[in-house]
């Protein structure tokens, strides 16, 4: 049978006050026959089959954090936290992954729940250095405790096992370099170098990740240098600012640290 044409027009209205069967009655008096309602309530983040040591309760007021896990509150109130370490494991719970947990600025989750295994994967084996940088991928604000960057936060995950590819690598496959200075930090180019390396890779982002940004269109893709360039050179001028700054702290700790050795070495002589 031919299909059925569908009206695709999309209306509003305001709060439901009740619903009869398939009538819904709005605050406003109106109502509506509906074909089908779909309950749009979110949830509540809880882990109630966890033990307590391993799910602390929520810190009190909101966002906050204890014994290595970050709490805060969601749309629906205070909810369970997560570990601190990207939101991913905790140091008493190795073991254990919250994966897909996090939300980011933009992109989508699967991508980021997958570059999560790959980096538990190495936290299991042993090889996340102890140390690294701390996190700079948060999002400004209270109000999304779990919210990342998301090419932040992809970028610091991979780096921590060494799959981050540099761009003298990138730059023997044109299209791979202009996929990925231009394009958005999915998994595939985390899979260009380090434990997890692959050739289909490469020609993954040779080839489908080349596309889109070649379908955008030379206009668009010189605002996004422009963009690139403003920026850039705004971190590159603050990062040379703090090192000038760090100058002088340096200096004396550095003439703080000589006399010492000085007596030291003069000790071990003696």
């Amino acid at each position: 049978p031919p299909h059925k044409r569908v009206d695709k027009d999309i209306l509003t209205f305001p709060a439901p006050a009740k619903i009869e069967g398939r009538r819904v009655t709005f605050v406003d008096g109106t109502t509506f026959e509906a074909d089908v309602l779909v309950y749009a309530t979110g949830y509540c983040q809880r882990f109630p089959f966890l033990e307590p040591v391993s799910c602390p309760p929520p810190a009190a007021g909101g966002a906050g954090e204890a014994g290595g896990w970050r709490g805060g509150s969601g749309a629906r109130g205070e909810e369970d936290p997560l570990p601190s370490e990207h939101f991913i494991v905790s140091a008493e719970e190795p073991t254990l992954a919250f994966l897909g947990f996090v939300r980011p600025n933009v992109g989508a989750i699967p991508p980021m729940s997958e570059l999560q295994v790959l980096w538990w994967i190495e936290k299991l084996r042993g090889r996340i250095a102890a140390g690294h940088a701390p996190p700079s991928y948060g999002l400004l604000g209270k109000k999304l405790v779990y919210g990342v960057d998301y090419g932040n936060y992809m970028h610091q995950l991979a780096a921590e096992f060494g799959a981050v590819p540099s761009l003298w690598s990138l730059a023997r496959r044109p299209r791979v370099l202009v996929a990925y200075c231009l394009g958005q930090a999915y998994v595939s180019f985390f899979r260009l170098q380090g434990p997890f390396a692959s050739q289909e890779a490469w020609e993954v982002a040779a080839t489908e990740l080349y596309a889109p940004v070649l379908r955008r269109g030379i206009a668009t893709n010189l605002v996004f240098l422009a963009v690139m360039l403003v920026f850039g050179s705004m971190s590159a001028a603050l990062c040379a600012a703090e090192a000038v700054l760090a100058l002088p702290r340096a200096a004396v700790r550095l003439a703080a640290a000589v006399p010492r050795r000085l007596l030291a070495a003069r000790r071990h002589r003696d």
